[in-house]
């Protein structure tokens, strides 16, 4: 008798261990994506600021270089 006690509650503990686990896990996915999503969010917000800068106004060598960077992320938002 003790032998199928001692194994329910071996199994018991089991599930406790394996839900307290799947917890933990799903909580540090969900950290995770909220991270990447900010971190997207903040990528995307510097870009579309960088769109703002006037390239005429700036001597020909930054303004070139500034220019092609607008057109990758212009190409990358026609993209989406």
């Amino acid at each position: 008798m003790t032998g199928i006690i001692g194994r329910s509650a071996s199994g018991s503990i089991s599930y406790s261990i394996s839900e307290d686990l799947r917890r933990k896990l799903q909580a540090g996915t969900s950290a995770y994506e909220a991270k990447r999503q900010k971190e997207l969010a903040i990528t995307e917000f510097k870009e579309l600021d960088f769109l703002t800068i006037d390239p005429d106004t700036l001597p020909e060598p930054k303004a070139s270089i500034i220019r092609k960077k607008q057109e990758k992320i212009t190409a990358k938002y026609n993209q989406q």
